[in-house]
């Protein structure tokens, strides 16, 4: 198994699919979970939000659901850590973002990546999806922390 960071996005497992971008950082103030969260989902750069545009238009005829505000699909919310989830006739996801608690001086940020696929479909969707998927977390994670020092 994977390391992942944080307790509850461990519930999804076991996953078809699993990955998580962790990046240890110096503790500052502007380091928080919900911050993180921001940064990902609701600063979306805009070249990101068009992927996410054209994805819900091309999945329309597979009869995937097309995408809606990620604060909606929020399953749990703490102090360390947000999993937001989506459950499709195809495949089901879940995403934890992490920040830990300071220790010595420094932290751990990390974003979790759990699917699960329903059928063929799902499959041969996170197929096309997966390259772009490790792409863009691992830009989100970068520009969080870029983010946090500026």
């Amino acid at each position: 198994m994977e390391d992942f960071r944080g307790d509850h996005i461990k519930d999804y497992l076991p996953a078809d699919y699993s990955d998580c971008f962790c990046s240890q950082i110096k503790a500052t103030p502007g380091c928080s979970v919900a911050l993180l969260f921001d940064s990902t989902f609701r600063n979306m750069p805009k070249g990101i939000s068009m992927l996410l545009s054209i994805r819900d238009i091309m999945v329309r005829p597979f009869g995937l659901k097309p995408g809606v505000p990620f604060d909606s699909l929020v399953k749990y919310n703490d102090e360390q850590e947000i999993v937001v989830g989506f459950e499709d006739k195809h495949l089901n996801f879940w995403v934890g973002l992490y920040c830990s608690p300071s220790h010595d001086e420094k932290r751990t940020v990390a974003i979790t990546t759990i699917v699960k696929y329903n059928n063929w479909l799902g499959k041969v969707y996170f197929g096309l999806v997966f390259p772009f998927h490790r792409l863009l977390v691992r830009y989100q994670l970068r520009r969080f922390v870029e983010t946090v020092y500026d």
